[in-house]
């Protein structure tokens, strides 16, 4: 992965993208963390977040259509089994928040849970 050294780089390179017809969006830059869903748990079941960081959750499920949800994080995202599902998520307050699978997946739905930790 290549890094820009200088501001004036950034911006050569930027101008060129824009130049030939992508565009560069603070979304493309945000850093992507994969969850994988499945009966009953999400891998991985903690993650670390910093406050105001724009992250991108990339979603999976390796069996049934599952859910993620979390009231505090302002996240609510379906996962249906053969596709990625990308969220955006700005966390604004610092805390431990647990998200939890928002659909009906089986006996253990109810246990489905995991932990964003904001700091």
């Amino acid at each position: 992965m290549k890094t820009f050294r200088s501001p004036a780089t950034f911006a050569l390179v930027a101008v060129l993208a824009t130049v030939s017809g992508l565009t560069l969006s603070a979304q493309d830059s945000a850093r992507v963390i994969p969850i994988v869903a499945k009966k009953f748990s999400y891998s991985p079941s903690e993650v670390r977040l910093k406050k105001g960081e724009t992250v991108t959750l990339l979603l999976k499920t390796e069996d049934v259509a599952h859910g993620l949800k979390s009231k505090d994080l302002q996240l609510d995202a379906k996962i249906v089994p053969g596709e990625e599902t990308k969220v955006t998520v700005t966390p604004q307050t610092a805390g431990q928040f647990t998200a939890f699978c928002s659909t009906f997946c089986g006996s253990g739905h109810f246990g489905m849970k995991m932990t964003f930790i904001v700091e």
